[in-house]
């Protein structure tokens, strides 16, 4: 316990320096670390007091690492401040609580601020093995518990009931995924509630709050912004929530993708908008500004319903509706059925045709050809499991055809019925990856001839680099 300090030096006026003995402005040199002055920062009545050390190889110059512990007991002013430096005014590391300022030497500075600052030059670390919570939400006189949350809890509780409401109602409308149980909630707001479970957890004694698992809680009433010039990553093992009680927004000034490995819902409740409200259009809009928007259901059906008018248009140029086999088209017992090269025309009532010219010519037909959809297994490795994948590049086997664009491939096991993979490759003739879980050889089927070209056996593990092979 250190009760008191003699120094037996000699401050200059406005200067940290000692003439009685030797040494940088850093050194201690047998007088008060932080002694008054008359002018500027130097001009405090003794109020700093406190320890400073040096390092032992390097205190008679004052040019080493130091330490010091500062109690500033400036009128309206009081400052407790820890601070490690690797040098003179270099490599700082500090811990400051009270009225902030900056502080060199013997010079009480500028402002900073007040309440509590931490800050180093180097790197820092906060952790917490029960859970860890950051909060600005204030409490009176700084009395409550240390990890009490309530403000959080309540914020947690309305996303949840705004979640489970909202997947009430897409339930009622059919927007659930075929595998979704409309009996339990949903995986997110399961997870959702274990954090308000964790949070509400207390010790074992059940006197103050604890959190149950090492959770990190963040929590602010006047919001939260995280910023970066670079990249931002959010990643979860489960599932990630993001609600908001009234807009959400995805601003990209590239591309936006989104991949699921089941599927996608989207679904709207579609009440009118309050008139506060900048928005008061309801539903959904897709629109594409400039290039093309393409829809798909690669291997079952698509379905357009509306309870009022379905308007297809194109403002500039044609609408092609084409299918392979059967075209109905039919209102109110009324239809047109165009199969196996025949045009039927059916109507309980009567079919006028009307035109200032009718002709009846031979036999004709509209060549169009479809879309041929990739067939692919995706893989999504959970249990570490090793999969195989190759890919073909055809180019050289298509060196006599205009062009590689959209020519269809398929992919079939050696020696049996099963088809792994189909599709179209690209412009440089190349095609889809395709993934396997054994080693095996596989038979490519390009166009629409009876060649084909059986692939070396030669797969490449995710994790191995690739290189090129001819094939």
């Amino acid at each position: 316990m250190v009760i008191g300090a003699l120094y037996n030096g000699q401050a200059q006026p406005d200067a940290q320096s000692n003439p009685v003995s030797q040494g940088a402005g850093a050194a201690i040199g047998g007088h008060s670390p932080w002694f008054p002055g008359h002018a500027g920062g130097h001009a405090h009545p003794a109020s700093l007091s406190g320890l400073k050390s040096q390092a032992l190889g390097a205190s008679q110059q004052g040019q080493g690492a130091y330490s010091q512990l500062v109690f500033d007991d400036s009128p309206q002013q009081s400052r407790l401040s820890v601070q490690h430096h690797a040098a003179p005014h270099q490599g700082t590391a500090e811990l400051n609580l009270g009225s902030l300022r900056q502080q060199t030497d013997n010079q009480r500075l500028t402002p900073t601020g007040f309440g509590a600052e931490l800050k180093t030059e180097n790197s820092a670390a906060v952790r917490a093995g029960q859970g860890l919570l950051l909060s600005c939400d204030s409490q009176t006189q700084a009395q409550g518990q240390q990890l009490d949350s309530p403000e959080a809890r309540a914020q947690l509780q309305q996303s949840l009931a705004l979640q489970t409401g909202l997947t009430h109602a897409a339930c009622q409308h059919q927007a659930q995924l075929p595998q979704e149980n409309l009996i339990q909630a949903l995986p997110a707001q399961q997870h959702l509630q274990h954090s308000l479970d964790t949070l509400a957890a207390t010790d074992g004694e059940n006197h103050v709050a604890a959190y149950s698992e090492p959770h990190l809680q963040l929590s602010a009433p006047g919001g939260i912004a995280a910023s970066t010039m670079q990249d931002g990553i959010i990643s979860a093992g489960n599932s990630t929530s993001l609600t908001a009680g009234h807009d959400l927004n995805l601003l990209s000034q590239g591309n936006l993708y989104h991949q699921v490995k089941a599927g996608i819902s989207l679904f709207t409740q579609g009440n009118p908008a309050a008139p506060s409200n900048p928005v008061q259009t309801t539903g959904i809009a897709l629109h594409a500004a400039t290039g093309k928007v393409s829809l798909q259901s690669q291997s079952d059906k698509t379905t357009l319903t509306a309870s009022q008018t379905l308007t297809i248009a194109s403002t500039q140029a044609s609408i092609r509706i084409a299918a392979p086999h059967h075209l109905l088209m039919t209102a109110q017992g009324a239809g047109i059925i165009l199969e196996g090269g025949n045009i039927t025309l059916t109507a309980p009532g009567t079919a006028a045709f009307k035109a200032s010219m009718k002709v009846l010519a031979g036999a004709g037909r509209i060549p169009i050809k479809l879309p041929s959809f990739p067939k692919s297994q995706i893989h999504i490795d959970e249990s570490n499991q090793v999969l195989y994948s190759q890919q073909i590049n055809a180019a050289d086997f298509l060196s006599k055809w205009e062009s590689n664009v959209g020519i269809s491939y398929e992919f079939w096991q050696k020696n049996s019925k099963n088809q792994i993979a189909a599709g179209n490759l690209n412009g440089h003739g190349i095609s889809t990856r395709v993934f396997t879980d054994k080693e095996e050889e596989l038979i490519l089927i390009l166009g629409d001839s009876s060649w084909e070209v059986i692939i070396p056996k030669e797969p490449v593990a995710p994790n191995e680099k690739e290189d090129d092979h001819d094939y």
